[in-house]
């Protein structure tokens, strides 16, 4: 077993170019591509778990007592935060209006694709590689950089900006701490869904990027400071004031003790 966690931090890292160079490039579609993205974290992931002969558990994705809990709990503060944040954009005018074109169909594969993006990312970015790095330089140093590269990961998506940039770096520290405080990645992965799958059920961009097929249809308004423009609503003053409520919300959480610490810092 390779015990320097930066060697094995190194080595995820090099397993994520080889997965996505493997399978990104078969995507013809953004359904497609997305799956297969999300796919190569998987892969990856899985490698370097075969490689340290570890299981699931390992990364914090133990179904031991709690993690339906911390799951559910996730999904309803993603869900609860994003209509928070929402809400004074509506209350300005742009109130979603009802898309004549979604189907039931389309929506739930719509809900299932976020779900698979969701866990795909964190175990991207709060997953193994993460893990590594706090075992090699410390809680704070590895959570910087890895929310500081969770927002530029964003950063070649349709109609970017900084202030969405900057709200992006904001939930790779939420989800960030979400995890060191249950040692699980179940809270993250929840609270990552909810958000994704309310703010587009809602009408509105996710991260620039616009579903098909959802229920709601919300269109952009000025002001941008407030609403997020092209780009949707986490690039608003909105969503940086519930993430940085979030931010407190999880750093007041109690720090979790036990197998699953133990084992995560093994």
């Amino acid at each position: 077993m390779i015990r320097h966690p930066l060697v094995r931090f190194g080595l995820f890292a090099v397993a994520v170019v080889l997965w996505v160079f493997l399978l990104v490039p078969l995507g013809h579609s953004f359904v497609a591509t997305s799956l297969l993205t999300a796919a190569s974290f998987f892969g990856a992931t899985a490698t370097m778990l075969a490689v340290d002969h570890r299981g699931p558990a390992f990364i914090g994705l133990s179904f031991e007592r709690g993690w339906l809990t911390q799951s559910l709990g996730g999904f309803a503060i993603g869900c609860a935060s994003i209509a928070v944040a929402v809400a004074p954009i509506i209350f300005v005018g742009r109130c979603p209006s009802l898309d004549s074109g979604w189907t039931p169909r389309q929506w739930l594969s719509a809900i299932a694709l976020f779900f698979v993006a969701a866990v795909g990312e964190e175990l991207l970015f709060r997953g193994y590689g993460f893990q590594r790095l706090v075992e090699s330089i410390g809680a704070l140093p590895a959570l910087v950089a890895l929310a500081l590269f969770f927002g530029a990961a964003h950063l070649n998506n349709p109609n970017r900006s900084w202030p969405g940039a900057v709200n992006t770096v904001l939930v790779g520290f939420v989800f960030g701490y979400a995890y060191l405080r249950t040692r699980r990645l179940w809270l993250p992965i929840g609270w990552h869904w909810g958000w994704n799958i309310t703010e587009a059920s809602l009408g509105f961009p996710v991260s620039g990027i616009r579903m098909g097929g959802v229920p709601l249809h919300a269109e952009s308004a000025p002001p941008v400071w407030l609403t997020g423009g092209a780009y949707g609503p986490e690039a608003s003053v909105a969503v940086t004031m519930v993430l940085v409520a979030s931010l407190i919300l999880v750093l007041r959480m109690k720090q979790a003790e036990g197998k699953a610490g133990r084992e995560n810092e093994a």
